[in-house]
């Protein structure tokens, strides 16, 4: 199967493999050529050594497509080549995304409640997994309380309406800084990305986002923070953009190893386990499952969506990821383990038949 065309503003996934022809890329001595497509397991040679982020794709004029499939060993075209060579020196490409749920960061039913033991737990178990981390976290009592009050998600034009949209963003960014600030005490050097700097909605749905700040401090060694915000929306006005709508644009950019969803309970269940005693843990789950779930609704305060829209969400993100877990983060080291890869209790949610 050939890749799809190269489509300008469009980001697609490039691999670079190792191979002996001469007429190839070259990196510290090793050659390389670059492919559209993943090779099949079935296929020894050649070998990938490395994955280069999508988002690479944006920032270099490609002439023609390098590379039909992944037997094809052409030469790389000048502009490729020498991105190739830069981009070998920018450091490793983001390796693991992970999204703290608000209801670990905060107390959901106060109005701007943090729980800054558990965030500065919770940071020293990320900057434990010596790993490239992209970091997306919601907005907790700090978002939900007010958008839902002011029905923010729905837009508007009213005074009132500019007013709370102006006060969650105030408030979201201060629950930033305390998750970024807490991340820079750990050890990493932690940089927060407002999504209203580099995201706009169209009623509700993504209508463009500038990859750029990601990639380039990622490229750095920093570590990008991104959260739940509110929104430019070319319909509405405003709109809310959910930390799980970013972690599906990043997870699809940048086709990271492992999505790790931080939740207040130990995977996804049969039914609530906070009100169901008899309610199972599903240790793997894919949407042929989902009948055997009993889903609660909506919470009174959260304006992003139900559990079920979530886990359709994470489906989705399962698509572009090796690996996407849903663990307990008020479990200790519950994070840090599941980031190193071992086996922990949760939930693995793969796209599945």
């Amino acid at each position: 199967m050939a890749a799809p065309p190269i489509k300008a503003g469009r980001v697609h996934r490039f691999w670079l493999i190792k191979t002996k022809s001469p007429e190839t890329c070259s990196i510290s001595g090793e050659m390389y050529v670059v492919a559209r497509m993943r090779p099949p397991k079935n296929v020894k040679a050649p070998a990938i050594v490395r994955a280069m982020p999508a988002a690479l794709v944006d920032r270099i004029s490609i002439t023609r497509q390098v590379s039909q499939t992944v037997h094809a060993e052409e030469t790389c075209d000048s502009d490729f080549r020498k991105h190739i060579k830069s981009s070998a020196r920018c450091g490793p490409p983001i390796m693991l995304l992970v999204k703290l749920g608000g209801s670990v960061l905060t107390d959901k039913g106060r109005l701007r409640s943090p729980r800054r033991t558990a965030i500065r737990r919770l940071a020293r178990e990320l900057a434990a997994a010596r790993a490239p981390l992209l970091v997306v976290h919601g907005a907790g009592s700090y978002g939900h309380i007010l958008a839902r009050k002011h029905r923010l998600n729905e837009g508007g034009a009213t005074r009132a309406k500019r007013g709370a949209a102006a006060r969650v963003q105030a408030d979201v960014k201060a629950l930033d800084g305390l998750v970024v600030d807490a991340l820079i005490a750990a050890g990493l050097a932690a940089v927060p990305i407002p999504p209203s700097a580099v995201l706009s909605l169209d009623d509700g749905r993504v209508s463009s986002i500038d990859l750029t700040p990601f990639l380039e401090f990622s490229s750095m060694s920093f570590t990008p923070v991104t959260f739940g915000d509110v929104v430019r929306d070319l319909r509405r006005g405003f709109s809310i953009c959910s930390g799980d709508l970013l972690m599906l644009e990043l997870a699809r950019a940048f086709r990271p190893e492992r999505a790790l969803f931080v939740a207040d309970v130990d995977g996804l269940f049969t039914a609530d386990p906070k009100t169901h005693k008899s309610a199972r843990l599903l240790e793997a789950v894919k949407p042929s499952d989902l009948p055997q779930v009993k889903f609660r609704a909506a919470s009174r305060t959260d304006v992003t969506g139900s559990i079920e829209g979530k886990v359709r969400r994470m489906f989705e993100i399962a698509d572009h990821v090796d690996e996407c877990w849903i663990v307990n983060g008020n479990v200790k080291n519950r994070v840090r383990d599941a980031l190193r890869g071992r086996h922990v209790v949760g939930t693995r949610v793969s796209r599945g038949p």
